[in-house]
């Protein structure tokens, strides 16, 4: 199952935050690799080197190492659209 599969549901704008707060451990707000790595883990997902890396690529979009809020839901809707097609290879 891909890592965002869930995501083709609707989350109101609380509970993406609120998700969004979670995999941002440290509370800098943004996520970097260390911290996706840590949800995957905690998914039960492979993690790699090579995985995160991608995932990061996919999500970071002005290609400074970390994802934003604003990146990470632009990054939910287009995995709930389908457009993301990374997040269903995990």
């Amino acid at each position: 199952m891909g890592l965002f599969r869930a995501f083709r549901v609707r989350f109101a704008p609380k509970e993406l935050a609120a998700l969004f707060d979670e995999l941002d451990v440290d509370r800098s707000g943004d996520i970097d690799e260390q911290e996706l790595a840590q949800a995957m883990s905690k998914l039960g997902l492979e993690v790699t080197p090579d995985k995160v890396a991608a995932l990061m690529k996919d999500a970071d979009s002005d290609g400074n190492g970390k994802v934003t809020f604003d990146e990470f839901t632009d990054c939910v809707q287009r995995a709930r659209k389908g457009k993301s097609s990374i997040f269903n290879q995990v």
